[in-house]
């Protein structure tokens, strides 16, 4: 069997942020620092976490989802 091996590692309000348990959070910072990487990297982890969670990622439009968000999430969080 396979191990699937996955590495993150958060840095400052990034890590911050994964380690709250805030019902809302705001993160913001400049381009790169890993706020998107982040936030998909909570997401996953609450999913995984919480059987029959459902959760929602939104942009402002379906282009900019695709071309960010979902990039980062099936290249970088979930890629297995």
């Amino acid at each position: 069997m396979q191990v699937l091996q996955h590495h993150f590692e958060p840095r400052g309000a990034a890590r911050a942020m994964m380690n709250s348990r805030a019902s809302e959070i705001l993160i913001s910072g400049a381009a790169g620092t890993g706020k998107s990487r982040a936030v998909l990297e909570k997401i996953n982890l609450m999913c995984l976490l919480t059987p029959g969670v459902r959760a929602l990622i939104l942009r402002k439009t379906a282009r900019s989802l695709a071309t960010s968000a979902l990039r980062t999430w099936e290249r970088d969080v979930v890629p297995e």
